[in-house]
């Protein structure tokens, strides 16, 4: 199981430093984000509306992993701007 989590996480870390070649912000992001979402879940999520991605429409557990990325991503960044 852990190297099934470990490969996922490399998986999105990759897709992650392809899109922003910042080591620091992509390593914190993807060992933070949520397993429920990839990487491109993550650029939906940043970069649309609550609304255009049917967050009303989601179960509670997602709605609950859509609302921790926003931190995560502000903790990220602060972290990758040190």
């Amino acid at each position: 199981m852990a190297a099934s989590h470990d490969q996922a996480i490399a998986v999105r870390e990759s897709g992650c430093q392809r899109a922003f070649g910042a080591g620091v912000f992509c390593t914190c992001l993807m060992k933070s984000l949520p397993v429920a979402w990839s990487f491109p879940d993550y650029i939906f999520i940043t970069t649309r509306s609550k609304e255009e991605n049917g967050y009303a429409d989601m179960p509670p557990d997602m709605k609950q992993a859509y609302d921790m990325v926003a931190p995560i991503r502000n903790r990220c960044v602060n972290q990758a701007a040190r």
